[in-house]
C-alpha cells in the first residue's frame, strides 16, 4: 500500500487542531472587528484634533499680529501659545492611536493568515502541525 494508514489517535488528534485552530481563528476575526471599530475611532478622532489644531494655530497667528501692534498683553499671547501647544500634542497622541491601531489590525491580519495556510496545508503532515 502507498499510503500511509491512519490510526484513529491521529485522526482525533489532527481533528482537534483543526477544530483549535478554527476557534482561534473566530476569536481573531472579533479582535479584528473590535480594531476596525477603534480605528473608525481613532481616524474620526484624528479629523477632530488636527482640525482643532489648525483653529489654534490660525488663532496664535492673528494673537501674534496683536502682540506686535500691542493690542494684547504678553499674558494673553502666552495663553494662545499654550492653547496651541496643548492643541498639537493632542493632535499628536491621536495620530499615534490611529497608528497604533493599524499595526494592531495587521497583527492581527498575520495571525489570520497563518492560520489560513495551516488550515490549507497537508493536515495530517507531523512537520505542518509543529508549530502550532
Amino acid at each position: 500500500m502507498a499510503g500511509r494508514l491512519l490510526r484513529m489517535e491521529d485522526i482525533e488528534r489532527d481533528y482537534h487542531r483543526v477544530v483549535n485552530l478554527s476557534e482561534k481563528d473566530i476569536e481573531i476575526s472579533e479582535l479584528m472587528n473590535s480594531a476596525y471599530s477603534n480605528r473608525s475611532e481613532a481616524l474620526n478622532d484624528v479629523c477632530d484634533r488636527w482640525n482643532d489644531y489648525e483653529e489654534a494655530k490660525s488663532n496664535l497667528l492673528k494673537a501674534k499680529r496683536q502682540f506686535r501692534k500691542g493690542k494684547i498683553d504678553g499674558d494673553e499671547y502666552q495663553w494662545f501659545v499654550d492653547e496651541f501647544d496643548y492643541r498639537k500634542r493632542r493632535s499628536k497622541r491621536a495620530s499615534r492611536r490611529y497608528k497604533d491601531a493599524n499595526i494592531e489590525i495587521r497583527k492581527l491580519q498575520q495571525g489570520k493568515e497563518e492560520i489560513k495556510q495551516l488550515l490549507n496545508s497537508r493536515i495530517f503532515s507531523e512537520d505542518d502541525w509543529n508549530s502550532t
